[in-house]
Formats: C-alpha cells, structure tokens, sequence
C-alpha cells in the first residue's frame, strides 16, 4: 500500500459518490484528493480504516466483495460481483501483506465499478 495507490483509490471513489463517515476517514480521505486540512493526524491506521470503509461502501452500493484469504502465507484477493460464484471471479492475484492486498483489491473493484459505468 503505497501513497500512489492510496491516491487513487480516493479519487475513483470519490467519482463513483464515496463520502466518508467518520472524521478520521475524512481527515484521511481529504489527504488523499488534495483538500488541504488543518491537522496532522492522519497515520497509516487511519489509511486502512479508509480502506475498510470503502470495501464495506463497495459491498453495500455496487454488490462487489472484495475478498482477501489466506493462501500458503500470502494473502489471495478474490473479487467477486453479486450473483457470481467463487470459482469465476473478476480479479485474482497473491500478496505479501494484508494491506497491499486490501490496496489492490479495492483499486480493481473500483475499476472495474468505472468501466462498467461507462
């Protein structure tokens, strides 16, 4: 998960109507797409917490689960729209850490949410 990766995630989601709930997200999100704010709290912490808001916003707006398992000591993402099964998903791929994985899986989610859309 990298400042990059992170930058992106927020201005596609932000284009597809993400709005964070809490102040922390906030204060993070903003970070992310260039609204300068008054305070210096945001952490890596407050980074995943953004990233499991916008899974959780992915799942309850677009259908789309971002899945990330264990495989062999890496981390497997699995994205998945309603109504497909678990053998045929959008997007697989193997990861070293949790986060990178969570980073990269919401990113395609969020991609493929905007090709869809156009």
């Amino acid at each position: 998960m990298n400042e990059e990766q992170l930058k992106e995630i927020a201005i596609l989601a932000k284009e597809l109507g993400f709005k964070p709930c809490t102040m922390t997200t906030r204060f993070s999100f903003d970070e992310l797409v260039g609204i300068k704010s008054n305070t210096s709290l945001v952490t890596d912490t407050c980074y995943y917490l953004l990233l499991c808001e916008i899974q959780l916003w992915l799942i309850k707006t677009y259908t789309t689960h971002v899945q990330i398992l264990p495989y062999n000591k890496k981390f497997l993402i699995s994205l998945l729209k309603e109504g497909q099964n678990g053998s045929n998903p959008n997007f697989e791929k193997l990861f070293e850490s949790y986060p990178q994985a969570l980073a990269t899986g919401i990113l395609e989610g969020l991609k493929l949410i905007k090709n869809e859309n156009n």
